[in-house]
């Protein structure tokens, strides 16, 4: 009995000395994999220009977006059509940059945002 006893304890000794460190190798690969993409424009995905996903705000800005509820977020332009009969309701952004406003820590009553839901 004592001998499985200490060929237990031997064997637990073994398995968290050897499974419990984490190889150097792996954290190399994690460390070589990082690069820096802000001066990128193309990170090189199939989905094109990262700068076309952003709009330059100190320009008139004026586009107008279909607005889809949750559950009808899968449908593509065309299914929608054909089971509501008519165009998605349009949400409006436009941007204003002759109007500059400065908001500072003491214009409490401009920081505050008002929870928006249709």
């Amino acid at each position: 009995m004592r001998k499985i006893s200490s060929l237990i304890i031997v064997f637990l000794f073994l398995m968290v000395t050897f499974n419990c460190e984490d190889s150097d190798e792996k954290q190399q690969t994690n460390v070589n994999d990082l690069s820096n993409t802000l001066e990128q424009a193309d990170l090189g995905g199939a989905t094109g220009y990262i700068t076309d996903y952003f709009y330059d705000l100190d320009a008139n800005v004026n586009v107008e977006f279909y607005r889809f509820s949750s559950s009808y977020f899968t449908f593509d332009y065309e299914q929608y059509l054909n089971l509501f009969q008519a165009e998605p309701t349009t949400l409006s952004l436009r941007s204003f940059p002759e109007y500059l406003v400065t908001v500072t820590p003491n214009d409490q009553q401009n920081t505050h945002r008002s929870v928006v839901d249709s």
